[in-house]
């Protein structure tokens, strides 16, 4: 296999796969991407299928500083990335360009998020953004929106009224953080923006339009110290304020993480909000999902989870089974109690229909799915991020009834009945006046001319028994262990920079590495060459 490294070594891909299975559908696939960012998932929920494939957006560690940028990537049904596309700065400057959502509307793909790198006028000022692409990830063009001496930050969006979009974040004033919403036209003109000035620190996690005209957003307040309740706000169909509701109140606890990261409406007396709290629940972090009627009463209440912790990061709502599908992790059912890939299948009323684990629950995993989408009528991707024994993309593909033959495992959580209270508050509102700008952030490819190429390697590679070497732990401090095949004839193993350059050679091949302590902290390739001059690279971070 011939290697080759070119100077945008710092992006590399390659799907690795499972053994054959009968269905098409299983599969469980990594892509060892760039070190995922600090806020690693961007949420594409409200994305159609596109004839048997699915887009799905991410934040990864991809710029020249190790800065993160937003990636798209196309997928199709065996797990490849067939198309993509980033976005980011390109002044040298190291800002992070962080997408928080992507929506399909009119034919086209919108990521909203925030950046430093349009508005340079003062020290560490967020510009939120509205990015147009076409569905064949083409770049059609940038909206920035700027509050002088303020931080904008888009968080959540949803498509509305044919081809205007809601979105929806918080603003910074240099003392507190305060909500808005706004709507936007198709080319992303300002057709109108609110303000709230709402009684306790909050975050907008989702936002959605009611039959009849009214919107909803549901989020998470602050409280006080670790007391973190969750909440949901109705407003007019011009953003005016009608009422505001808190849940789990009177708190048990002192301590409480609980939020409402999803809303889906059935009808105006039969409203959905998804999340989780660490409190009702079997273990420290549930599902939790609400039903509320239009003046926020709640018609029902449910947890979902084992002994630990499960905690989904992405909520769905399948319209063809007529049911959530949450995506996360889990550490309630495996004897390590570290986090693995997990979703769960709820039916609309309530009933909990299925959970499913995915990786090797023997091994150390530590992974978390982000997305899903049904790309055929019995197909569903999963997509999120593995974190052990490297920072990888991670893709399964599963059925309809989220099953996997490759590494599927059943399991069956508690669904517990709950009876919750709430409180009202209300929000002062104003109008801000947002400066609207066209500048762009840079955009290219993610693959394209910038492979470096790596044999496959099975995600559920038994201990002892790999067929390629692996790598771990990553982040390390300097000390590492190297597990080679059985019959390798390995004969040097080499560290390099993000540049390509060698900066440590091993004086011999062994098992236990361990790096001088004059190399510095940052993201390096290790090399290992064969007797016959083939090469395998491996990613590793150094954290001293």
């Amino acid at each position: 296999m011939t290697i080759r490294i070119t100077s945008s070594l710092f992006v590399f891909a390659i799907l690795s796969a499972c053994p054959a299975m009968a269905q098409t559908s299983s599969f469980e696939k990594v892509v060892p991407a760039p070190l995922l960012s600090f806020d690693a998932f961007a949420r594409a929920a409200q994305v159609a299928p596109d004839q048997g494939r699915c887009v799905f957006a991410t934040n990864a560690l991809i710029g020249q500083l190790g800065d993160a940028d937003v990636l798209m990537l196309r997928v199709n049904g065996a797990g490849d990335i067939v198309q993509s596309l980033t976005i980011g700065d390109t002044t040298g400057q190291g800002y992070h360009d962080v997408a928080k959502e992507m929506v399909q509307s009119d034919k086209h793909y919108y990521v909203s998020g925030y950046t430093r790198a349009i508005d340079t006028s003062a020290a560490h000022t967020f510009t939120a953004f509205l990015i147009k692409v076409d569905t064949a990830l083409n770049f059609k063009w940038q909206k920035n929106y700027i509050l002088p001496g303020q931080e904008m930050y888009a968080e959540v969006m949803t498509p509305i009224g044919g081809s205007d979009l809601l979105v929806a974040g918080k603003i910074y004033d240099g003392n507190d953080f305060q909500s808005f919403l706004m709507r936007t036209d198709s080319t992303g003109a300002v057709q109108w923006i609110k303000q709230y000035q709402m009684p306790f620190g909050e975050t907008i996690q989702c936002v959605r339009p009611l039959p009849g005209g009214d919107l909803l957003m549901s989020g998470s307040m602050i409280f006080g110290f670790e007391l973190v309740l969750p909440f949901v706000c109705k407003v007019t169909a011009q953003g005016d304020w009608i009422w505001g509701k808190y849940y789990n109140y009177p708190p048990m606890s002192i301590v409480e993480n609980s939020s409402f990261l999803f809303v889906r409406a059935a009808s105006v007396n039969d409203i959905l909000l998804a999340g989780h709290t660490d409190v009702f629940g079997a273990g420290s972090l549930d599902a939790y999902v609400v039903n509320i009627d239009s003046s926020g009463a709640i018609n029902w209440a449910r947890t979902y989870g084992g002994s630990q912790f499960d905690l989904p990061y992405a909520v769905q709502f399948d319209v063809a089974e007529n049911e959530l599908v949450m995506a996360g992790n889990s550490g309630s059912f495996t004897s390590s109690g570290t986090p693995h890939a997990m979703a769960m299948r709820i039916e609309a009323g309530g009933a909990l229909l299925a959970t499913a684990l995915y990786g090797d629950t023997a091994t150390l995993q530590q992974a978390a799915l982000y997305h899903g989408s049904r790309i055929a009528q019995d197909q569903r991707l999963l997509m999120g991020a593995r974190f052990f024994p490297a920072d990888d993309l991670y893709i399964t593909g599963t059925d309809d009834l989220l099953t996997n033959a490759c590494n599927h495992h059943p399991v069956s959580a508690s669904m517990i009945a709950q009876t919750t209270s709430f409180g009202g508050f209300a929000a002062t509102v104003t109008v801000p006046e947002p400066t609207v700008t066209s500048d762009e952030l840079g955009h290219g490819v993610y693959i394209d001319g910038t492979m470096l190429c790596l044999p496959p390697t099975a995600v559920n590679a038994p201990a002892g028994a790999v067929d390629q070497p692996l790598l771990y732990p990553s982040p390390g401090d300097g000390d590492f262990r190297v597990d080679l095949p059985a019959g390798s004839n390995a004969v040097a193993i080499q560290l390099l920079d993000m540049e390509g350059r060698v900066v440590w050679r091993a004086g011999s091949v062994n098992a236990e590495v361990r790096i001088p302590g004059t190399i510095v902290n940052g993201h390096y390739v290790v090399s290992i060459e064969d007797a016959n001059g083939e090469r395998t690279v491996l990613r590793y971070a150094l954290q001293r």
